[in-house]
Formats: structure tokens, sequence, C-alpha cells
């Protein structure tokens, strides 16, 4: 029996998904970037995307994923991190990474402390699914 190919990368596809939603491209990644403040104090919102683990079964892939959004305040972070949630849980999606079949509400999206008072951060997690690129 042939070797499978690879499941698509989740977080590429969904920071591909997620793009159009900030200012700047750079602003969606899977790492926080040593600017944040300034960034933010620039009126910009960044959002993180992180899988966390997850399992298969064979034929489709079903990761955890985080998506943090960090912004100057809760007031703009909160209305971002429900827009994703929306989009994410809506319907299947079709990315330059691979398609999101399904995606559901593990975490609620949430406010979680952050070290600097100045940056706000909203949490929440998704359970996916994504099907192996047939050949």
């Amino acid at each position: 029996m042939p070797e499978l190919g690879p499941f698509p990368d989740v977080e590429r596809a969904v920071m591909d998904l997620l793009a159009d939603l900030v200012t700047d491209p750079a602003d969606v990644g899977t790492r926080i970037p040593a600017d944040l403040q300034t960034r933010l104090g620039a009126g910009r919102k960044v959002i993180r995307v992180r899988c966390i683990g997850g399992d298969d079964d064979r034929f489709t892939d079903y990761p955890r994923v985080d998506v943090e959004v960090y912004a100057s305040t809760r007031a703009v972070a909160m209305p971002l991190a429900e827009t994703i949630r929306q989009r994410l849980i809506s319907r299947p999606r079709q990315t330059a990474f691979g398609v999101i079949d399904r995606a559901t509400t593990e975490v609620r999206p949430q406010e979680i402390s952050y070290d600097d008072p100045d940056v706000r951060m909203v949490t929440a997690t998704y359970r996916m699914s994504l099907r192996r690129r047939v050949p």
C-alpha cells in the first residue's frame, strides 16, 4: 500500500482564512510579534493561530486550534474574536492550503490576562476537520 500524503497545514489554512480581518496580513501568524505593543498602539490588531494537538482517522485530520486576538482594548478584541468564531463555524471553507470541512467551538472567546496591561487578549479553541488532499 502506498504511503499517504500529508494533511493540510491547519495553521496556514486558518491564517489564510483570517488574513482579510486585519490591516496587514503580517498581523496574522503563529507567533506573537516582538513589536506587538507598537502595532497595537498604531490601532492594528494581531491574530495568533496555534495547533495544540488533535488526532486523525487516517482520512480526516481533527486538529485542536487556539486562535488568539490581541488589541489595545477589549471593545476591539472581543468583536474580532466573535467574527472569527462565526467565520470558522459557519460552513466549510476553501483556503489556499486546504479545505476546512468543519469547525466547532470547544472554548468560546474569552479574555485572558496578559503581562502588559495595555494589551488585551481574547482566545478561543476550536476542533476542526480537514481532509487529506487526494492526488
